[in-house]
């Protein structure tokens, strides 16, 4: 059962992570957390240690739902190709949800933390590398279940699948336009096509 303390960092962080989604570590001020909490200075640094670990939090927030949109997205699909493929279903229509949350927090944190916030850096690094990983065990289960060529290099292929999804991702909302997303992801469809078995 959740503690008075649990349901009050939980409600900043639903409060906060958006804000620290789209204006960045740096561009959320103090006056910005307490104006969306309605908290006083001491409220909130009496739950957070400092600025730095509620925007660690709020990150691992923001990114939190967004797995957890994924993996349900995922466990529409049996097998591992399957699986993948819901991966870049999900992807297609990442721009309106990412618009209505500001934006895709690896993105815009991964940018903001770079040579300002090595923690934060650190822990979007450490979701991109999970994110990866997550693409290459997909792959290579295909692979296993004799439904991708043995023959294909799945480092690389992640490698390349996650490029092109960030790339589309930044390019479509930077631009505005959803139609990079779409692209790619049926670019990555015929892609994951010309591997299959």
């Amino acid at each position: 059962m959740a503690t008075k303390a649990d349901k009050t960092k939980q409600f900043i962080l639903e409060k906060v992570a958006p804000i620290f989604n789209r204006n960045g570590y740096v561009g959320t001020t103090l006056a910005d957390i307490t104006a969306a909490t309605e908290l006083t200075k001491g409220a909130i640094y009496g739950n957070f240690k400092d600025k730095e670990e509620l925007a660690v939090k709020a990150f691992d927030w923001n990114v939190k739902t967004i797995l957890q949109m994924i993996q349900a997205k995922m466990e529409e699909a049996t097998t591992p190709l399957g699986r993948l493929r819901k991966i870049f279903e999900f992807y297609r229509d990442y721009y309106d949800q990412t618009m209505i949350a500001g934006g895709c927090p690896v993105l815009n944190i991964g940018v903001d933390a770079n040579h300002r916030d090595p923690v934060l850096f650190a822990r979007v690094q450490e979701i991109i590398s999970r994110l990866l990983s997550d693409i290459m065990e997909l792959l290579q289960e295909a692979v296993d279940a004799g439904q991708l060529q043995p023959t294909i290099d799945v480092e690389k292929a992640t490698k390349n699948i996650f490029s092109m999804i960030q790339g589309s991702v930044f390019l479509s909302l930077t631009m505005k336009d959803s139609s990079y997303l779409v692209d790619i992801t049926d670019h990555l469809d015929a892609y994951i096509d010309g591997l299959a078995v």
